[in-house]
């Protein structure tokens, strides 16, 4: 949700903002968790084995597969703003 879609000339700005973080706090906070978890496995190793273990399988995942994987965070399309 855009915050301009919730808002207009003259609406409480209080009410709109409380909205706008309750539509978009869910999403936001999995988005967050997500990027987290990434950062547990992709930066955080420092074993040797185990940074090749997730060097080759990172390099044998099918691109569509990897791609699928983030598509649910990045396919999302703003509303309509009222005019």
């Amino acid at each position: 949700m855009v915050l301009a879609a919730l808002c207009g000339p003259g609406d409480d700005i209080p009410a709109a903002l409380a909205e706008y973080d309750r539509q978009r706090r869910p999403r936001s906070q999995q988005v967050a968790r997500a990027a987290a978890q990434i950062g547990r496995i992709g930066q955080q190793l420092t074993n040797p084995v185990a940074v090749r273990l997730r060097n080759t399988v990172m390099r044998l995942t099918p691109a569509r597969v990897a791609l699928r994987s983030m598509a649910r965070h990045a396919d999302w399309d703003a509303p309509p703003i009222p005019r």
